[in-house]
């Protein structure tokens, strides 16, 4: 099949996107010790470029507890995830992520 002309390869319409989502924390004494999967996705077009994420608080300010161990693109490129680890054996944790997001329009 015919394909139409490639556009000009680059990078376009850089964009930071930020969030602040609050996620719950089991203890790692008998339970998973892992937060769900949280996902900040790039507005619609757009692949993500970098990342990250930090813990900005709990709700007993026990942040020695707690540990990123997710913070990594989506599989399929369009956004940041994370996950967070409780390191506490009878702790529970509520506990804020502060997350960005560089996204852009990205022609190959």
């Amino acid at each position: 099949g015919a394909t139409g002309p490639a556009g000009t390869p680059g990078v376009s319409g850089y964009e930071i996107v930020t969030s602040s989502q609050e996620v719950f924390v089991e203890n790692s004494g008998g339970m998973s010790g892992l937060s769900e999967i949280v996902t900040l996705p790039c507005p619609d077009g757009k692949r993500v470029l970098a990342g990250g994420t930090s813990l900005a608080s709990t709700d007993r300010g026990f942040l020695r507890d707690l540990r990123v161990v997710l913070s990594l693109p989506t599989d399929d490129g369009t956004g940041w995830q994370a996950q967070v680890f409780n390191q506490s054996t009878s702790l529970d944790f509520p506990a804020t992520l502060d997350m960005q997001a560089i996204c852009a329009t990205v022609v190959p």
